[in-house]
């Protein structure tokens, strides 16, 4: 006890130096594991920010299409209304024709 008394300074500093050591230690075998979890969640975030770079792509490039398409639509809409008109108009025509070619019929009493 009398070696402790005497080099009190000396083992409170080899007393501080394994603490040191050993907080060292821990904070090292954290790190790692912090690293590793770091690595393991920015590949995940890599692979999630490809596909959302993806969907905003495909998104962008629908949106540019849109004028485009409406144009079209308005296009093939204005053609079927064309269309319907001259269906309409032929339509009338045959009633009459028919009317007019049923008209002899009439007389026999067809």
């Amino acid at each position: 006890m009398q070696w402790a008394n005497d080099n009190a300074v000396l083992l409170a500093f080899l007393v501080g130096v394994v603490a040191v050591v050993a907080a060292l230690a821990v904070l090292a075998v954290r790190g790692w594991n912090a690293y590793k979890q770091v690595k393991v969640a920015s590949t995940a975030l890599a692979a999630s920010g490809a596909a959302l770079a993806e969907d905003v792509n495909r998104v962008s490039e629908a949106l540019a299409a849109l004028p485009e398409r409406q144009a079209e639509l308005q296009q093939a809409i204005t053609d079927l209304q064309r269309r319907a008109a001259a269906i309409g108009v032929l339509a009338r025509h045959t009633v009459i024709a028919q009317r007019i070619l049923r008209r002899p019929l009439w007389f026999v009493g067809l």
